[in-house]
């Protein structure tokens, strides 16, 4: 249930900054908000402030905006309607929306990633037979500090490093029992469908993380390039999936 009730705050602020880029971008271009909504639904409670009503309607999902001649049908001579404005501040009032919501999705992670999450640590909790990690002398319980030089902070930036270098040796540094060792171990080329369907060699040294969670965050000033880097990914993502 609460799962529930976690997504349907999440959308429905989304959709209310969403909004509320149309409502600010519409202020400042000079057309008549003629209702800020939140929610949709019968009204529960609303008030009015110089040309606009603010509404609170009954199902707290989302919201919306209606402005002044929006419709060819409601069009009239007044200079503060949609449709009288130039095609290019009609297109600015209506990409106001989805810019706000890719701002505050960038303020949102910067926000977490200084704050911290948890997140997977890079501890091998199990070692397949007859694999390289195996053979590279690896033991359960050992700790990846580095690879090839570069520190490793979770499970996910370990397997990043390994997957983009199948047949290629990588250097692991590791903390075992405390004691710091030095291993190297190359991943065996394996040929998978990534989740778009589409053929590559990715690295593999078969190993499997021991379950441990521990919080990860990361200072202000370099969570910004972290923002930056997983926001990039999340578009490319995005538009490989839409292409």
């Amino acid at each position: 249930m609460m799962a529930w009730v976690i997504a349907l705050v999440v959308i429905g602020t989304l959709i209310l900054v969403h909004e509320y880029g149309h409502f600010v971008m519409a202020r400042v271009a000079g057309v008549r908000v003629l209702q800020f909504s939140v929610g949709f639904g019968p009204k529960v409670w609303g008030w009015r402030r110089g040309q606009t009503e603010y509404v609170l309607n009954v199902l707290p999902l989302g919201g919306y905006v209606k402005m002044a001649g929006e419709h060819r049908s409601q069009q009239t001579p007044a200079p503060w309607e949609f449709l009288a404005k130039p095609a290019g501040v009609r297109a600015i009032i209506i990409g106001a929306g989805p810019l706000v919501n890719y701002v505050v999705s960038i303020v949102t992670l910067w926000v977490v990633f200084v704050i911290g999450y948890p997140e997977l640590a890079p501890v091998i909790g199990e070692l397949l037979p007859d694999r390289p990690a195996q053979a590279a002398g690896l033991q359960m319980g050992d700790r990846v500090m580095a690879v090839d030089g570069e520190p490793v902070q979770t499970w996910d930036e370990l397997t990043r490093h390994i997957h983009q270098a199948p047949g290629r040796a990588l250097t692991l540094a590791l903390d075992r029992g405390g004691l710091p060792l030095a291993l190297t171990v190359t991943p065996e080329a394996r040929q998978i469908n990534d989740p778009f369907g589409r053929k590559r060699m990715t690295g593999l040294i078969g190993v499997a993380p021991s379950g441990t969670f521990e919080p990860f965050r990361v200072s202000p000033r370099d969570a910004v390039g972290k923002t930056m880097q997983r926001q990039a990914e999340w578009m490319r993502h995005i538009g490989l999936s839409l292409w």
